[in-house]
């Protein structure tokens, strides 16, 4: 369920979108949800308003899931200024019966919610998202024309080489 924008979207958190990152961005929430196992990934700007989804989303209203996450990041947003533990990117992680659901800040403007099964190690998805979110920052701050290459390096080798090396880390070959 892409977007699939054919002019600049203006969003009510004040960004825009273009096209080009549009599709870029439309191919990054197919590799997340993909390569995290997921159940579904949306992606929403801070308002709450809907940009894109992909996944298993035929039964949930996108619409209000992308509000509820919003409200759900700025009160937890808040909660970490009130007690000092404020930091940019938060995430928020539910532990359901069945799925973990993330959510999570990227920059100022944008939230991405991921749901994926208990099974999934949640260290590998705090990872990813992070990571992916990165990549959706670079895209939306770069200049249009230059996200398809921005995403053409990411997903050629940049993803192989992290795993690789976070794998490195883990088992202490690096």
């Amino acid at each position: 369920m892409g977007s699939n924008f054919e002019y600049e979207v203006k969003l009510r958190s004040g960004l825009s979108i273009f096209p080009s990152q549009d599709q870029a961005i439309d191919q990054l929430l197919s590799e997340l949800v993909e390569k995290a196992t997921g159940r579904f990934v949306l992606l929403a700007d801070v308002t709450g308003q809907f940009i894109n989804a992909k996944g298993e989303t035929r039964k949930t209203d996108l619409i209000t899931l992308g509000s509820l996450a919003a409200g759900d990041l700025a009160a937890s947003t808040e909660i970490a200024r009130l007690s000092g533990e404020y930091q940019e990117d938060q995430m928020i992680v539910r532990e359901g019966s069945k799925y973990y659901t993330i959510i999570y800040e990227v920059g100022t403007h944008l939230l991405l919610l991921l749901q994926v099964s208990i099974e999934v190690p949640l260290g590998w998805v705090r990872i990813l998202v992070k990571q992916y979110a990165s990549k959706l920052k670079q895209i939306l701050l770069s200049p249009p024309e230059k996200a398809e290459g921005i995403l053409g390096d990411f997903l050629k080798g940049e993803t192989e080489a992290f795993v690789d090396q976070m794998l490195d880390d883990l088992w202490g070959e690096g």
